[in-house]
């Protein structure tokens, strides 16, 4: 019987048809064959076994920002609550769509920290558990890569290379630009010393991944590669620069590598991501569960005496009540993990086709409207809770559609007015105005 279910992830949004990478093996070194199908096809193995072996996905290193983030003095009881104020000047997006997950929180110590775009976690997740696959781990490729101290590893692969340059930092990369990232972290580790750069470690696969048809025949390409990278590099750096041919290809090694050391990578599935099953076997400290547990009940008990009962009840109730619309608006959701985020997602994803969604269930208000009416499509969504309003900003083929629209929802009593249409080429742009949502 095997314990893990190893699953690599390709760069981009995932679906129940992409292909991905993935392996069975036990935790003593026990394997299958590295295998590449569909997403589908591995959550049909996967409902197949009599027992069922922990998930284990491997997120795409590109898509994933490693840091660390030093905590004050005294205060990494509030680490969590105070990391977005602490990595914010570091990120490109806006903190509020991206997800912050920590590593280990040591004393004295800079928190390892992993940042990814919620819209990214959330296709994941839906992809996955779309096709019955419950996941446990969701941790960064670039963690799995074998690492040691004062030694930049660098795994050379058809699909791009990774990079790991620390015990919690690492990236992905294209090929091409796989020499000047390295010569970059090799300056920053030492401040720009270039006589104390760290020795770097240039490896590929002699086998080539035989789960992918694409890269079976790459083995030799990369050996060159790898060559040439590392006279480019030792022209511009006074440091070691090895070779490292791996007799097993990249799914095996990552996939060894990670569940070797789960509990030293760092779990994005955390806040209302996190899991409901725990994944890492025989690492259970009884004690330190029993204790936050009687302090959890400790602490509910009393926040919830006097009006912090009632908050409670309402709190829950919204959250059943927000679960609940958005499982009747997408019965094919197989786990409602933040609503709010995951109409977002479905409100920009699939050219669309969630927005359609949504304006189904608004034109069902007008009896006889259909989305596809004019080529009708919702582009934003805004809701003004104290006035109770609702902006719709939307597109279509014709004018004439919008109107319609308007006056479907005109005559089932709503207060509609359509503020604005403009023409954009052969697309026509406007506002609709909903009142009474209070």
């Amino acid at each position: 019987m095997y314990e893990y279910l190893v699953i690599r992830l390709r760069d981009g949004v995932v679906s129940s048809t992409a292909a991905v990478q993935w392996m069975l093996l036990n935790s003593n070194g026990d394997a299958a064959e590295p295998q590449q199908d569909s997403l589908a096809e591995v959550g049909d193995c996967y409902l197949s076994l009599a027992q069922k072996p922990v998930v284990v996905v491997l997120a795409p290193a590109r898509e994933l920002l490693l840091s660390t983030a030093e905590v004050p003095v005294g205060q990494y009881r509030y680490a969590k609550q105070a990391m977005p104020f602490l990595v914010e000047e570091k990120l490109a997006d806006d903190i509020e769509d991206v997800h912050i997950a920590m590593g280990s929180v040591v004393k004295n110590q800079a928190v390892p920290v992993a940042v990814v775009r919620h819209f990214d976690v959330i296709n994941w997740l839906d992809a996955l558990y779309s096709v019955g696959l419950p996941t446990t781990w969701l941790v960064p490729e670039q963690l799995a890569l074998p690492w040691q101290q004062g030694c930049i590893k660098v795994y050379l692969d058809p699909r791009g290379s990774l990079i790991r340059d620390g015990q919690w930092h690492g990236l992905g990369c294209d090929l091409s630009n796989t020499a000047l990232a390295v010569k970059l972290l090799a300056q920053r580790v030492q401040g720009g010393a270039l006589a104390q750069t760290p020795k770097i470690e240039l490896a590929y696969s002699v086998v080539g991944d035989s789960s992918d048809s694409s890269d079976s025949s790459d083995s030799a390409g990369m050996e060159q590669l790898a060559r040439d990278i590392r006279a480019e590099l030792q022209g511009q750096l006074d440091t070691d620069i090895s070779l490292l041919a791996y007799q097993e290809n990249v799914t095996e090694l990552l996939a060894r590598t990670q569940v070797a050391d789960l509990g030293g990578s760092i779990n994005l599935l955390q806040g209302g991501y996190r899991a409901n099953t725990a994944g890492l076997r025989g690492t259970l400290n009884v004690g330190k569960v029993a204790a936050t547990f009687a302090a959890c009940i400790a602490l509910h008990l009393a926040l919830t005496v006097g009006t912090g009962i009632w908050f409670d009840w309402r709190s829950d109730n919204l959250r059943a009540d927000a679960r609940a619309l958005y499982s009747e608006w997408f019965p094919q959701a197989k786990r409602v993990f933040n609503p709010r985020r995951q109409l977002q997602s479905k409100l920009v994803d699939n050219d669309g086709a969630g927005s359609e969604l949504l304006l189904s269930y608004i034109g069902a208000v007008a009896a006889g409207w259909r989305p596809e009416d004019g080529g009708l499509r919702l582009q934003a969504m805004d809701y003004e809770g104290q006035s109770g309003n609702m902006t719709l900003q939307l597109e279509a083929t014709v004018a004439d559609s919008m109107a319609a629209l308007q006056q479907q929802l005109q005559s089932r009593g709503l207060q509609t007015d359509l503020t604005s249409v403009s023409q954009r080429g052969h697309r026509v742009t406007g506002r609709l105005e909903l009142g009474g949502f209070r």
